[in-house]
């Protein structure tokens, strides 16, 4: 009988334990999110005489919301909003921006070149991954699509001609949109983004019309 007892005075406070750690797992847990992108900005469909040089860099940040969609919830919906700042670095020049339309030149020579841009992201997508209520590291795999407004559009230069900053280049898109996909394990992560609208509308080089639009391969960070 006192060989019982103990046996139940020992298994008492491990049973007690195991039951709290059961009542605090989150069955109905979602991955809301903070998220920060890093890139490299690739310039597409370049006019021929066009060519990228030094840095252009994105970085953005943003907000998640995650809506899983199956009971075992590695699957789910996520709907967010971030800011997003792009650079180019580049040797068009500027020449014009007069009657709607903006003509650049091909230089060779110059200190500074480069278009930037600031924007409100919204981002859509689809999400797969291997957690759950307890893993807090895991594979993941997101696909979306994301539409930006951009508030802020600057063109600065800086060469033998002179110095320029041109703030709201009204030729520039006001909305980028393109689909994305981020991909990795725990807080590591690629992303590469393709966009479908070109960045510049009415350009030229030389009477021919131009539609670069932009790509850009970097990392995502969930930091929660």
């Amino acid at each position: 009988m006192k060989k019982t007892l103990y046996i139940l005075l020992f298994l008492i406070p491990i049973l007690s334990f195991s039951q709290v750690n059961l009542d605090t797992i989150d069955t109905k847990y979602r991955e809301d999110q903070i998220y920060l992108n890093v890139s490299y900005n690739l310039l597409l469909n370049k006019p021929v005489s066009a060519y990228q040089r030094g840095l252009s860099f994105g970085f953005g940040f943003g907000y998640i919301r995650d809506i899983p969609i199956n009971k075992r919830r590695n699957k789910a919906i996520g709907i967010g909003i971030g800011y997003t700042l792009n650079t180019y670095v580049q040797n068009l020049y500027l020449e014009s921006e007069q009657n709607d339309e903006v003509d650049f030149e091909p230089i060779n020579s110059f200190n500074t070149n480069r278009y930037s841009t600031h924007g409100i992201e919204l981002p859509i997508e689809y999400r797969w991954r291997t957690s759950t209520a307890e893993k807090v590291k895991f594979w993941r795999i997101y696909t979306g699509f994301k539409v930006s407004y951009l508030f802020t559009r600057k063109y600065v230069h800086d060469s033998d001609r002179g110095s320029i900053k041109i703030k709201n280049i009204d030729n520039f898109e006001d909305f980028q949109y393109g689909f994305y996909i981020t991909a990795g394990y725990s807080s590591f992560n690629l992303h590469v983004y393709y966009g479908l609208q070109p960045l510049f509308k009415n350009t030229e080089i030389a009477g021919k019309s131009i539609d670069m639009n932009d790509l850009r391969i970097g990392l995502s960070f969930y930091i929660f």
